[in-house]
């Protein structure tokens, strides 16, 4: 068999796997809401908006986790996942909540914002 055909072959037998009942389902562990979310930072277009389909055990074990994200679903972003601190859950039972003495929490900018992706914020003020 030429090697044309055995990569013809091999990649039929791929796809008709794909369709088979015992093939390995894809479970999503997030439901995606309705709407657009907010701008992407880089491209600056609609964001799609997800949330997780159940809280399980590993989520409370952890120190923190989101409870909603944002995805940029464009293929020419390189960015792919935007977390927003308003849905930073902290998790209140786990040893690591606590934060060490001397340190201050950096002010983040909140998701309601209007000014949240604007490139003049950071410029001096006029004296107009």
């Amino acid at each position: 068999m030429s090697s044309g055909r055995r990569r013809a072959y091999r990649r039929a037998r791929r796809l008709k796997m794909k369709h088979c009942w015992h093939a390995k389902t894809r479970v999503r562990k997030f439901v995606v809401v309705p709407g657009d979310g907010i701008p992407c930072p880089r491209c600056r277009r609609p964001t799609q908006i997800r949330e997780h389909g159940q809280i399980t055990e590993r989520y409370r074990q952890q120190q923190y986790y989101f409870r909603r994200w944002f995805r940029c679903m464009h293929k020419d972003c390189p960015t792919r996942s935007v977390m927003v601190d308003e849905f930073k859950i902290w998790n209140e039972n786990s040893w690591l909540a606590a934060e060490p003495f001397g340190v201050i929490p950096h002010p983040r900018r909140q998701y309601g914002d209007d000014d949240l992706w604007d490139d003049d914020q950071n410029a001096e003020p006029s004296s107009s």
